[in-house]
């Protein structure tokens, strides 16, 4: 018998399947899951979920009545409704006991051996779970400009060129990114950034979220257009994880996995130290731990399934050994 672990991500997704004694049987990738990012949105999503699910079932000879519990964590699972359908889908396939949560939730277990906690996403999106020692959940954010999200790499991407743009026609502040941006996009005229800018991205040949490093680089050379965007991502994400900690309440310590990305790249940033300034002056009372999660979010929903058949077992260390 068996469970197993998926990360449906935005850009990713893993597939991991363990035995109920924590070994190792195997890992799948796959590409996005969320039916947002789909055009085929959840009709789409049917279709690729199950054909993953059953390609990797089927590479290791196993039927799914096998599998005793699976945790799927799930970009694009923000709403009830979204939780609803997915789920239904989720049935159909032929699991019978398992958690569906968004994939935020699975930094979480990786950090927490009591799975309460706090995650903070920032990679290709941005999001903030939490979850108590008593289960209650709660999200923050991971619905882009409608919950407002200020973090991302694609979003972060957008700030630095907005950034940019304003130094170049709205009076805006002088910044280091001008030159770097020219740099990466082969340009000297300001008057061809945004054509060259437009080409490149419909094009493919320019990303983002890939160049958001360039924030991060005029930030360490002293640029106050770049300690200003990455102070105004550092309070939105700091804010959401205090109004966290009083929307669920956490009756001890509280370990918070900074997970993503940008968090993993950027681990010495002032982007993480005044997160974690804002949250411990907040509650100067809690112990808070925080945790720059690096493991793959995969080995989260495996920890989280074999506690929940074996909760007087931490599966941590020989999971993430594995993975």
């Amino acid at each position: 018998m068996y469970v197993i672990g998926i990360d449906g991500g935005s850009s990713k997704s893993h597939l991991a399947i363990f035995d109920l004694d924590g070994n190792f049987v195997c890992i799948e990738n796959w590409g996005t899951l969320n039916h947002e990012a789909l055009p085929g949105s959840f009709a789409q999503f049917e279709a690729e979920f199950t054909q993953f699910v059953t390609e990797a079932l089927a590479s290791k000879e196993i039927k799914i009545d096998e599998i005793e519990y699976a945790v799927i964590g799930m970009s694009g699972v923000d709403t009830k409704e979204q939780h609803r359908i997915i789920s239904a889908i989720v049935k159909n396939i032929g699991f019978k006991e398992f958690t569906l949560c968004n994939d935020a939730y699975l930094g979480i277990p990786g950090v927490s051996s009591e799975n309460s906690g706090i995650c903070a996403i920032n990679g290709t999106g941005c999001s903030i779970a939490g979850m108590n020692e008593h289960g209650k959940m709660f999200q923050i954010g991971g619905l882009g400009t409608l919950t407002g999200d200020f973090g991302g790499g694609y979003n972060i991407g957008t700030y630095m060129v907005r950034a940019v743009y304003n130094s170049l026609f709205r009076l805006g502040e002088p910044t280091l990114l001008k030159d770097m941006l020219f740099k990466e996009l082969d340009i000297s005229d300001k008057y061809d950034f945004i054509e060259t800018l437009s080409k490149r991205l419909s094009e493919g040949s320019f990303r983002l979220g890939a160049n958001n490093k360039l924030l991060f680089e005029a930030e360490r050379k002293g640029d106050a257009v770049a300690k200003k965007i990455i102070s105004e991502i550092a309070e939105s994400y700091a804010n959401g994880i205090v109004c966290m900690i009083r929307e669920i309440g956490f009756e001890q310590n509280v370990d918070i996995a900074l997970a993503g990305s940008v968090f993993a790249k950027e681990k010495d940033s002032g982007l993480i130290k005044k997160i974690k300034e804002i949250v411990c002056d907040a509650y100067p009372e809690k112990q808070i731990n925080f945790v720059v999660f690096e493991k793959p979010p995969v080995a989260g929903a495996v920890i989280w399934a074999l506690r929940v058949l074996n909760p007087h077992i931490d599966f941590t260390e020989k999971v993430f050994n594995q993975l």
